[in-house]
C-alpha cells in the first residue's frame, strides 16, 4: 500500500474509538487497527524517511490545530471497498482539513496527481473487510447504533502522522509526525 498521512485522534479520545475497533475485531474477525482519519496516501515506500518527515513538517508548517466532528456510521460494503468496509463519516465542510489536504498533496505528489481532481472521503474507520457469511456491514451498523457506539464525536487534529503501512494493518508503523502549529 506504501506510506499514508493520517490524523490520530489524542490519545484520551483515542481509547474510546480503540475499543470500538478491537471489539468489532474480535467479534467478526476483521484486522485491528490505530483509530485514524486518513488525510493522504499513495506515497511510495521508496521514499526517504527523513526527507518525507521534513516536507511534512515544512508543508504544515503555520497550519494551526482544528476539531473534526464525527457524524454518521457508513459503509461501502456494497463496493468491496475493504479499507472503507465500516466507518464514521467526517462532517463537512471543514474548511480547515480540506487546506491540509490540499497542502500535503501539494507538498507530496507529483503535479500530474495533486492537480487532478481530488475526491478525498474523510472518514474513520471502525472495520477493515469485506461482506461475508460471518459478517455483514449493514448489520455491523445496526448493532452499534443499538449499542457500542463512541461517545466521542469530535476531536482535536494537532499533528499529521506519517505511517508505513505495508502487511497487515496491525503491523503498520507511525514513521514520525509532524505537529501543527498556530
Amino acid at each position: 500500500m506504501g506510506i499514508a498521512l493520517w490524523l490520530a485522534p489524542p490519545a484520551s479520545e483515542s481509547e474510546s474509538f480503540s475499543s470500538v475497533i478491537t471489539s468489532l475485531s474480535k467479534q467478526y474477525a476483521t484486522p485491528p487497527f490505530a483509530p485514524h482519519v486518513t488525510l493522504l496516501t499513495g506515497i511510495p515506500t521508496s521514499a526517504s524517511t527523513t526527507e518525507l518527515l521534513d516536507s511534512v513538517r515544512s508543508a504544515v508548517k503555520g497550519i494551526a490545530p482544528f476539531q473534526v466532528t464525527l457524524t454518521k456510521l457508513g459503509s461501502k460494503a456494497d463496493q468491496n471497498n475493504y479499507f472503507q468496509y465500516l466507518f464514521s463519516i467526517v462532517e463537512t465542510p471543514n474548511k480547515e482539513l480540506f487546506n491540509l489536504r490540499k497542502v500535503v498533496r501539494t507538498a507530496l505528489l507529483p503535479p500530474a496527481v495533486s492537480e487532478t481532481l481530488d475526491d478525498y472521503f474523510p472518514h474513520l474507520s471502525l472495520a477493515y473487510g469485506i461482506d461475508n457469511e460471518e459478517r455483514n456491514a449493514a448489520k455491523m451498523i445496526r448493532d452499534l447504533e443499538n449499542s457500542a457506539l463512541p461517545s466521542v464525536k469530535e476531536f482535536k487534529v494537532v499533528s499529521v502522522q506519517v505511517v508505513m503501512c505495508e502487511g497487515k494493518p496491525e503491523e503498520w508503523k507511525v514513521l514520525g509526525e509532524a505537529p501543527l502549529e498556530s
